[in-house]
């Protein structure tokens, strides 16, 4: 058997600092700075530092997504993306973007997605329309293109054209053009 018995054991793991001492004399550490969930994704502000006889000589901070997943055996795994591969998740944090310097383009075009993800967010106030280019089909059988926010405290709804209640994915709402 492999991986974590528990979410928080595996959390535990991806998030205290770490120390790998290499076979030249050289030493790097990592240090999580920051965290932030979205469901099973973690996100991370991570600086890493490079030392050469004790003394650093480079550092640099860059953002990480774990993406953590149950096994079909009950323990705990993670995939790991940093910003510079350009994940495909734009929940991200935004207002660590200042603190981390953008690292090449698959970088700054996730940045993009990210702002605009957040920005379609804010808008989807109550009573907000979101239509999408093809029908959204649910586990009742039933299919959607238009969908109507409906707030109820901090959760967000939305009302299919039947009047049914349902939850869509983040990913799916950032497919979707608000109307109105």
């Amino acid at each position: 058997m492999s991986g974590w018995h528990s979410r928080a054991e595996l959390v535990n793991h991806l998030t205290h600092d770490q120390r790998t001492d290499h076979s030249d004399g050289r030493t790097t550490t990592w240090k999580v700075l920051k965290r932030a969930f979205r469901g099973n994704n973690l996100w991370t502000v991570i600086e890493r530092f490079d030392y050469s006889q004790g003394a650093a000589v480079h550092s640099v901070k860059f953002i990480c997504l774990f993406m953590l997943q149950r096994t079909g055996d009950g323990t705990w795994a993670y995939k790991d993306v940093i910003a510079s591969m350009g994940p495909t998740y734009y929940n991200c944090p935004t207002s660590w973007f200042d603190e981390v310097p953008v690292d090449g383009e698959y970088d700054r075009q996730w940045r993009e997605e990210c702002l605009e993800s957040e920005s379609r967010r804010r808008r989807l106030r109550d009573g907000a329309r979101i239509e999408f280019d093809r029908d959204i089909r649910f586990s009742d059988g039933c299919t959607g293109r238009l969908f109507g926010a409906v707030k109820s405290g901090s959760k967000l709804y939305f009302r299919r054209e039947d009047g049914e209640y349902v939850r869509l994915s983040q990913r799916l709402i950032d497919s979707g053009r608000l109307i109105d």
